[in-house]
């Protein structure tokens, strides 16, 4: 009697773990088929990305393209980050042109031993340091090894609040020459003859921000381009120029000028003139997420 009784707990337990489990597999089965994997990515590739007017003091040189100094100050004033919407096509390329980018400059590394600058630290990250690439040969007392694994090193202007870091900064004839890599649609790539224009602009930024920290450069920049796609033959282009001519010098005494105008704001609290926007109808007026902040106040 014992025994048979004990026999049908046991057949009726597993009779329920088996239908407990055949409908766990039903709905792992129906969340499939609705696109459980693309519901999930898709969520997050949602998520909007902060700008980086509204992420601290200083202006980053990506930013100082068009800048409007008083969007800054009020994004500034507000406290509350700002973001934008970006869709998950935006974070494939994103991740594209980080890809490219650090296999460019793995390549230089390995290629131009002991020429590029900037940081490097060791496996563990404990042991950090700035300069050439193996100018430092003690290792690590952690990890035992040596810093080897680059990082960017952020050049900073105090004065203007100015920040920004290059994607090859490299040493030529004992002086910085700032190489910039892109990475572009193969449309683009294929018919491309000269540099664009806004790329030449950070690397003509970015050599201002060397050589007021006391580094002598050069006066050309590098401006590297990968094509997006298989390409045979070699998927790179490099153009040069000459940045210190009067045409790059003038853009960048402006840039500087309207970052300057941020930077005071933070000290004396008076808000930059509206200089870019006459009315909130331009498009770009319409397009500013502090449209409502400028033309609610008066200048």
């Amino acid at each position: 009697m014992l025994l048979r009784s004990l026999k049908q707990r046991v057949e009726t337990r597993t009779s329920r773990n088996v239908t407990m489990r055949s409908a766990g597999r039903q709905e792992m089965v129906e969340a499939l088929q609705r696109g459980h994997v693309m519901e999930a990515v898709l969520r997050e590739d949602r998520r909007q990305e902060q700008e980086r007017m509204s992420m601290g003091e200083y202006t980053h040189v990506s930013s100082l393209i068009g800048m409007c100094p008083r969007q800054h100050a009020l994004a500034f004033e507000s406290g509350v980050p700002i973001f934008k919407k970006v869709t998950g096509g935006h974070r494939v390329m994103w991740i594209i042109g980080k890809a490219v980018e650090k296999h460019i400059r793995t390549q230089f590394i390995n290629g131009s031993p002991g020429t590029l600058y900037g940081g490097w630290h060791c496996n563990c990250g404990r042991w950090s340091v700035s300069g050439l690439h193996r100018e430092v040969v003690t290792p690590c007392l952690k990890c035992g090894g040596l810093p080897e694994h680059y990082h960017e090193l952020p050049m900073y202007d105090h004065s203007n609040k100015i920040v920004g870091s290059p994607d090859l900064p490299f040493i030529h004839n004992r002086k910085i020459i700032i190489g910039e890599i892109k990475s572009v649609r193969p449309e683009d790539f294929d018919t491309m003859e000269r540099p664009i224009g806004n790329h030449v602009f950070q690397a003509a930024a970015y050599r201002r921000l060397y050589k007021l920290n006391g580094f002598e450069v050069d006066d050309l920049v590098s401006i590297v381009y990968c094509t997006k796609r298989f390409r045979f033959g070699t998927p790179y282009k490099e153009f040069h120029e000459d940045v210190s001519v009067e045409q790059w010098e003038t853009q960048m005494d402006r840039a500087w000028e309207l970052a300057g105008q941020f930077s005071e704001y933070q000290e004396n609290r008076r808000l930059p003139s509206r200089v870019i926007c006459n009315t909130p109808q331009q498009t770009r007026a319409r397009n500013c997420p502090m449209i409502a902040q400028c033309f609610g106040r008066n200048g």
